[in-house]
């Protein structure tokens, strides 16, 4: 009898010394990709800006991983994903979301987490295989009216539009032939600023493609998906667009080999079909301003405009680049002509060029008031008079200039 009681006296011990269980909330985690408005133009990497095919949710508690959610959506494009877990009252929680990320270990620990999880590619192959990366990380402390936490996630890339205005040629056509980005980074954190350190972390990334192309020549903005590599302001006193080249940033004691640019192949072919610059190369560093800043910012969209004229398709630096075929003529037959008083003559000009287009223009100079000049466009014919009263000795010089001030020439007309 005795031992009864004692056993009933410890078994009353135990249930007192237990703690109350702990209050668990389910939570719904609501997972949306960053709103963005792009128009219907066209990016050779063939994903949707929204796509979430495959996700990991990650569920930090006191700073180690509790929970691991793996989802594979099979190409689902919707812009949002709802997952649900339970989460224990009063503590707080931080939960990582990854997409398209092509794969990974999670770390144990939150801190190593946000400091290593690093997006990793070659070139523009893993957004085409995988989709755009994208990250979103919410802190959470639970309460028992807790039932919704709302993720945004971020992209990893930027979204660059390009706007090419040809309005400005007046002699000649522009055609486009690639459009490349150059010097991508390919390393980004998805929890940090991403940033390429060494060469060996930049290649080339969206190359375009014929429909990008198609698109540029149709005066449309075609698009491009670029890794965030925030380089920084790298120029800080510059003023000229034109000196946001690499020379400058060597000179600066700055690696233009880590800073993304794009590269646009285009041929210039003159009115007359007699003067075609091919290949021109016209090459552009990205940032935040045209002179000093060379960041290119995670989930931003960027439109460049560029602006083309004549003379400027015929620059040879790192930003223009071109090799010019010119077979344009422009010369006078005879190097004089000798009238008396009274007369006339024609004065041919043998040329390829044509004056209605602004092709070449002319002047007069030196004894103009003894003469009477006509020209006649269409034949491209200098018809001269000399006055009945003109001096003997008297002269003129016709002078004929490319639009370009590239050919030049003249024919001097005497009174004898």
């Amino acid at each position: 009898m005795i031992i009864a009681i004692l056993s009933a006296c410890s078994l009353c011990g135990c249930e007192s010394a237990l703690e109350p269980e702990a209050e668990e909330v389910e939570v719904s985690i609501d997972i949306s990709a960053a709103p963005c408005t792009i128009a219907d133009t066209k990016s050779s990497i063939d994903v949707s800006l929204f796509s979430m095919d495959a996700l990991d949710i990650l569920v930090y508690h006191g700073g180690h991983l509790r929970n691991r959610l793996c989802i594979s959506r099979n190409n689902v494009s919707s812009n949002a994903f709802t997952a649900t877990t339970r989460l224990i009252v009063g503590e707080t929680y931080d939960i990582l979301v990854l997409a398209n990320h092509g794969g990974l270990t999670p770390p144990e620990s939150l801190t190593e987490a946000l400091n290593t999880l690093t997006y990793r590619t070659s070139g523009f192959s893993g957004l085409e295989a995988h989709g755009i990366p994208m990250s979103g990380h919410a802190t959470v402390v639970v309460s028992p009216q807790t039932s919704r936490v709302n993720i945004q996630l971020q992209r990893l890339c930027a979204i660059l539009f390009l706007d090419a205005d040809v309005s400005g040629l007046q002699h000649g056509r522009l055609t486009f032939t690639s459009v490349k980005v150059r010097q991508m980074n390919n390393v980004c954190p998805f929890f940090s600023d991403g940033y390429a350190v060494s060469v060996s972390d930049v290649s080339d990334g969206d190359t375009g493609g014929e429909g990008a192309v198609n698109t540029l020549n149709a005066g449309w903005q075609p698009y491009f998906f670029i890794l965030e590599n925030k380089q920084g302001t790298l120029l800080p006193y510059n003023t000229d667009p034109d000196r946001k080249v690499p020379s400058s940033l060597t000179a600066a004691g700055r690696n233009p080999g880590l800073c993304t640019y794009v590269e646009i192949g285009a041929v210039y072919t003159g009115s007359s079909g007699q003067m075609i610059g091919e290949p021109i190369t016209a090459r552009f560093y990205l940032g935040s301003d045209a002179c000093t800043n060379f960041d290119v910012n995670r989930n931003w969209r960027y439109t460049v405009y560029m602006s083309f004229t004549d003379d400027i398709c015929f620059r040879t630096d790192w930003k223009m680049d071109c090799v010019l075929e010119d077979s344009r003529r422009l010369e006078f037959a005879d190097p004089y002509t000798e009238l008396q008083p009274g007369m006339w003559n024609n004065v041919n000009l043998s040329t390829n060029q044509r004056y209605d287009t602004g092709d070449y223009s002319y002047s007069l100079s030196g004894d103009t008031y003894a003469f009477e000049t006509e020209f006649m466009e269409m034949k491209g014919t200098f018809r001269v008079n000399a006055k009945s009263n003109a001096a003997i000795g008297a002269a003129m010089k016709i002078t004929v200039t490319s639009w370009d001030n590239a050919l030049t020439a003249s024919h001097m007309v005497y009174v004898r």
